[in-house]
């Protein structure tokens, strides 16, 4: 086979398994990923996701209430 041929596909099957590692490794660390999630439910609500909470804001940037993971209500602050 021809060198240039070969350093070519060397080059794409390095590249493809760096990809490959890099996608799979990311999903795994928490450490590349936003901890912090928001959802806008129109101009009224948005809605915050953190450490297994969801938060509720009105369009003021108020705090409604707090949705806990056992699906517990907390109001206020």
């Amino acid at each position: 086979m021809n060198q240039n041929r070969r350093n070519f596909l060397r080059f794409i099957l390095i590249g493809t398994g760096v990809f490959v590692i890099g996608k799979l490794l990311a999903s795994n660390f928490p450490l590349f990923k936003s901890r912090e999630k928001e959802l806008s439910l129109g101009e009224k609500f948005k809605v915050t996701e953190e450490g297994g909470k969801l938060i509720f804001f009105n369009q003021k940037g108020e705090k409604i209430f707090t949705l806990n993971e056992e699906g517990e209500i907390e109001v206020g602050d």
